[in-house]
């Protein structure tokens, strides 16, 4: 672990709590976490919510001594419906075709999916992403997209909304961000 890492990962750890408080409610039978990073969150959602969680990304970079499933960041290597809820936190953002994860988190999701994104997106908020992202050498296509334009996107994949949260785990260090929940099921 870098000098780096070891000095964020409280933070991180804070924020995994935040974002498990948030969403517990709508976290049931086996998860899929995608786009599971430092796998932080799914430890904490497995702890708290005696949830069965597997972590997917399309590289390994865990940490909280969980496996991670390494894909392609194309086709999710599981069967149809074979995950109760999924967890998409924080993740469309960095991904370059982010309807087609979407698609394949529906897939192979047969109830919640559970989506945290950042819904106010501006040049403060894209430098701050890229900046804190490179220093942990993960890529940012910068996808992101408001809150309006999230909801045409789960119409468009007949993706019925179960539920939207706003101003979810404010951080701090990053203040001037809008993190929003939303929850969504086929």
């Amino acid at each position: 672990m870098s000098l780096f890492e070891a000095a964020i990962s409280p933070l991180l750890l804070t924020k995994a709590k935040k974002i498990n408080e948030c969403c517990k409610e709508f976290v049931k039978g086996k998860v899929l976490d995608i786009g599971a990073g430092r796998c932080y969150i799914a430890d904490e959602i497995r702890k708290k919510n005696k949830a069965d969680v597997t972590c997917l990304d399309v590289k390994n970079l865990g940490q909280a001594g969980m496996k991670v499933v390494v894909y392609d960041g194309k086709k999710i290597p599981f069967k149809n419906n074979e995950f109760n809820t999924c967890l998409i936190a924080y993740v469309l953002h960095h991904c370059e075709y982010p309807l087609k994860v979407l698609e394949e988190a529906a897939r192979v999701t047969k109830g919640n999916m559970i989506i945290f994104e950042d819904t106010k997106p501006s040049a403060f908020v894209n430098m701050m992403d890229f900046l804190s992202n490179k220093l942990r050498n993960v890529e940012t296509p910068f996808k992101f997209r408001t809150e309006k334009e999230w909801l045409k996107v789960f119409k468009k994949l007949n993706l019925k909304i179960v539920a939207v949260k706003h101003n979810v785990e404010r951080e701090w260090f990053y203040p001037f961000v809008e993190h929003t929940l939303v929850v969504v099921r086929k």
